[in-house]
């Protein structure tokens, strides 16, 4: 794998086994999840991740008390915010849509990932990325407008 704009990232191979993973998350919360209460499997998922996370990092992370004390902000503020409230209301969310739509719904994650940083943390924005986050909210945009039927399309496939 090499970089450049012409090569391929292994950031790029990972962004695509986590679409692949959200994909099937989305999924299987639409299949399993309906007659579910909306906290508890978030509840649930909640903890899940975190003992997956936590032996996943005592495997491949150096252990001290020192940088958990120093990194304990951080993830108090993404465990609680991210996985807390974000899949609770994503899991509650999709209850009222479907798998489809929220998905495309979910792709904004980028873009308002992207305009908290600038606002938040003050990170700067490169013309191509404020194009890609104006693109990809446009395109998210336009595919929740319903598209007319022509008169053909209906006479063609009739709902009666």
């Amino acid at each position: 794998l090499s970089g450049g704009l012409d090569g391929f990232y292994l950031a790029d191979l990972l962004v695509l086994v986590c679409a692949f993973t959200f994909a099937f998350h989305i999924i299987s919360i639409d299949l399993f999840g309906g007659g579910l209460d909306a906290l508890l499997l978030s509840i649930a998922q909640f903890f899940v991740c975190g003992i997956i996370s936590g032996i996943l990092s005592v495997c491949f992370e150096p252990f001290s008390w020192a940088i958990l004390y120093d990194a304990l902000p951080q993830i108090l503020y993404m465990g609680l915010c991210s996985t807390g409230i974000g899949y609770t209301l994503q899991t509650i969310g999709q209850k009222y849509a479907s798998p489809s739509v929220a998905s495309i719904t979910m792709s904004l994650e980028c873009v308002f990932g992207a305009i908290f940083g600038w606002i938040v943390l003050g990170n700067a924005l490169s013309p191509r990325e404020i194009i890609g986050c104006v693109l990809v909210f446009t395109a998210i945009v336009l595919a929740q407008i319903p598209m007319p039927v022509s008169k053909k399309s209906k006479e063609n496939h009739p709902t009666d």
